[in-house]
């Protein structure tokens, strides 16, 4: 596998991560922790986890811009799409949890954590890609 069909492989996981994150924002009844304000923690989690694999495609501080921008923009923009389902209710705490894993997640972008990619396009040439 090429270096350009690992950026492929990543870029398509990534999709599925939005993909889910969307479902799960707007399934009548997502799953819980069952903690108090535990949601939070989800938000936060899935919105840092996002950010932090996007940003690895990211290579120019615009791009992270660009892809942080994106990513706050999904999340505000599915708390209003709950507020129309009839079933779920939009939130400014959870929007904030929302923003508040994007800012992480680019925190820990290289070259705080190791470059995720290119530690996976590594992999695969040495398993014979």
């Amino acid at each position: 596998m090429a270096a350009m069909d690992v950026r492929r492989a990543w870029t398509l996981v990534g999709w599925i991560g939005v993909v889910l994150v969307v479902y799960f924002s707007l399934k009548p009844h997502p799953p819980e922790l069952g903690i108090e304000q535990g949601d939070k923690i989800q938000h936060f989690a899935a919105y840092g986890g996002m950010m932090l694999w996007w940003v690895q495609l990211a290579a120019t501080r615009a791009s992270r811009m660009r892809t942080a921008a994106w990513l706050i923009a999904l999340g505000v923009g599915l708390e209003i799409a709950q507020s129309f389902t009839g079933y779920r209710e939009a939130s400014l705490l959870d929007a904030g949890a929302n923003t508040a894993g994007v800012l992480l997640g680019w925190a820990l972008a290289p070259p705080r954590l190791p470059d995720f990619l290119a530690l996976a396009g590594r992999l695969r040439a040495r398993l014979g890609g």
